[in-house]
């Protein structure tokens, strides 16, 4: 059973399925995919200090680190540098 998901509070995002159920991810997983996302909006919304690849991984790293720390248990929140809301929810029953 899906424990959780990643609720990305964006119209039209899916919010990515968190536990052990096939086609799962681990919440690990999921901010990794995440923060590859964040890191394209950003860029492309102009906000890196420099579009270099190294800017981009740094940015990268900053946000799992973020992320990881601050989405441990449900209803735990995570802002991104380009300002989009995430939610850690309990999956609907």
């Amino acid at each position: 059973m899906t424990a959780m998901h990643l609720q990305i509070h964006l119209p039209g995002a899916d919010p990515y399925p968190i536990g052990n159920e096939l086609g799962d991810l681990s919440l690990g997983d999921a901010i990794t995919e995440e923060s590859a996302v964040i890191v394209d909006a950003v860029e492309s919304a102009d906000l890196l200090d420099e579009p270099t690849p190294e800017a981009r991984e740094q940015l990268r790293d900053r946000v799992i680190l973020d992320m990881t720390a601050q989405l441990v248990h449900p209803g735990d929140r995570s802002q991104s540098p380009d300002g989009i809301l995430y939610t850690l929810a309990p999956a609907e029953p």
